[in-house]
Parts: structure tokens; sequence; C-alpha cells
């Protein structure tokens, strides 16, 4: 509605995005697939970037409005909640730096700081290896076990990251663990349209690729763009249906 989008809180709600915990200078938010996690320049899609100040300066533990699962009402520094509450911590205007991003259609955890020397502190964490990022995906293919992809990237410039010949220094690999596997002479569709929760009489056809499935655990230890894709794609297991690094029946529309 038109008041939703006057209330950042209230539209961040509607569209799925959540304030998890803050500890200290550090926020954890939920963010749903398809939203963009940084701002674009010139675009009015909705972004965490751009929605999260508002939830952290209306995050103050358990309230009324919490509780009952309604949104808070914005807030403004120095006042008071709709429900009543105080306002504590951040303020509205306060600067929030996200310290991950993740792509577009990915689900899950994003964490930001609240001050610059927050953000340092755990940039200098990060270089030293003392980060974990983890994350699970459908891989193309049967992954027979553990595997560890190496290679350095190249993104600068391009919308399409891409290996290079060097190793990458330790915190740059990506690891991967199989959890689950899809055999190709062993596959059920309809398992399938269960894990998406997807309708049976659906206009869309779900198939398997030819060569099988695999469910992964992925770690990251330090982030570039599209790490997890384009290492799982030069190891020959690209993620299911991504329309810019897998090739030929992995591929999906942009779309799908």
């Amino acid at each position: 509605s038109a008041a939703q989008h006057r209330d950042p809180c209230a539209q961040a709600a509607a569209l799925g995005l959540r304030l998890l915990d803050r500890q200290g200078e550090y926020c954890f938010f939920s963010k749903p697939a398809n939203m963009h996690s940084a701002a674009l320049a010139g675009s009015t899609q909705a972004s965490v970037e751009a929605l999260a100040p508002a939830l952290a300066a209306a995050w103050d533990g358990p309230s009324p409005c919490r509780t009952s699962g309604q949104p808070c009402p914005p807030v403004m520094p120095g006042v008071r909640h709709g429900c009543g509450q105080p306002v504590h911590g951040a303020t509205q205007g306060q600067e929030l730096m996200l310290l991950q991003r993740l792509d577009f259609g990915t689900s899950g955890l994003l964490c930001a700081a609240l001050t610059p020397a927050a953000a340092a502190a755990f940039r200098a964490a990060e270089a030293k290896g003392h980060c974990e990022k983890r994350y699970v995906a459908l891989l193309t293919g049967v992954l027979t076990g553990p595997i560890t992809a190496r290679q350095s990237l190249g993104v600068s410039g391009r919308r399409k990251s891409r290996l290079r010949d060097a190793q990458a220094d330790k915190t740059r690999w990506t690891d991967f663990w199989p959890l689950h596997v899809w055999h190709p002479d062993a596959m059920d569709a309809e398992e399938l349209r269960l894990l998406f929760g997807v309708s049976p009489d659906t206009a869309v056809p779900i198939s398997f690729p030819p060569q099988g499935l695999t469910l992964a655990a992925c770690r990251i230890r330090r982030g570039a763009r599209h790490q997890i894709r384009v290492h799982a794609a030069g190891l020959g297991h690209a993620l299911w249906g991504d329309a810019l690094y897998a090739d030929g029946e992995g591929a999906l529309p942009q779309d799908s």
C-alpha cells in the first residue's frame, strides 16, 4: 500500500526482510529471495541497504508491536515507538554498512555494522581468515565427496566474474560438501516439487538436469562477486538454473 511505501519498517515486513538480532555494533538481517542487497543507483527497487537503517533504528528487543507480529511504526530520534516503547541505540539517520552481499535471487543472512570501527574490525578478522560464511546450493551433477575450489577470480569491470589460472589466497577458497544426491537414474520430479513447494498442476514443468543434482553445503571465508557460482561452475557443477554461469541444459531463463 502507499502507507507501507512511506513507512520503511512496514515495507520491509511486507517484502519479508527481517532484523533478526542486534549484538553490540552489529545487526543481522534475514534477506528474502528476489531483493537486492545494495541500493542500485537510479533504481526504485527495494534493497536491504535502503530499508535496514529504519529496522535498526526501531530495534529495542521485545516490544508489544514486535511480539504481536505487527511492524513497528517509523521512529525518529528521541521519540517513542507507536506502541509506546522508547527508542534506544541507532537512530534512523545513522550510517549502516553492509559487510557482505547476497545475489538478488539468494535468501540468507546479511551482517551490517553500525559504526566505521565495527566495520573495520570485521574486515580485519575476515582478512585473517577468522570468519566463515556458509550457504546451501543445488548443483548440477553428482558431487561424490567434499571438494575445494582454489582458483582466484577476476571480478573487476565485468558483469560476469571469471576464473584465473592462479591459485587464490586460502581465505578466497570455496569448500563444497554433498548433503544429498539425486542420481540420474533415480530422480523423482514429485520430490523436487515438494522441496520447492511447487503445485503439481503448475504450467511450468520441472525436470531434473540429465547429469543429476546435488544439494551441497558451501563455505567461504571472504567473498568475491559470484564466488560460489563461479567456483561451482569451474568444477563442472554449476548451480542448477544459473542463467549466467551454467551451460547447456543446466541453465534456465533469468526469470525462472
